[in-house]
């Protein structure tokens, strides 16, 4: 009786070692996925604050529009604003 206890709690050590081998690797996985997900978020968000809105960029979405508008009623395909301004005053 001894024997069949003494291997069922050796096989039940290995289960539960198992077991804790198998929570762990899936805990470090989930733990990296969400890393790697916070990472793309937190690198759209930096794009969208330095070059979407930012004033200063010449890649904010105000400035691609008004230029492409500028560039279809003029018809030269690298017109800005900011030349335009620049030619009016000069």
């Amino acid at each position: 009786m001894a024997a069949a206890k003494a291997k069922r709690m050796a096989t039940t050590d290995k289960l539960l070692i198992g077991l804790g081998v198998v929570v762990g690797v899936s805990l470090w996985r989930i733990n990296n996925k969400v890393d790697a997900e916070v990472t793309g978020v937190k690198t759209a968000v930096n794009k969208i604050m330095t070059e979407d809105i930012n004033p200063a960029s010449s890649k904010n979405f105000i400035n691609r529009g008004v230029s492409a508008l500028g560039a279809k009623i003029t018809g030269k395909p690298g017109w800005s604003l900011g030349g335009q301004i620049y030619d009016w005053m000069h």
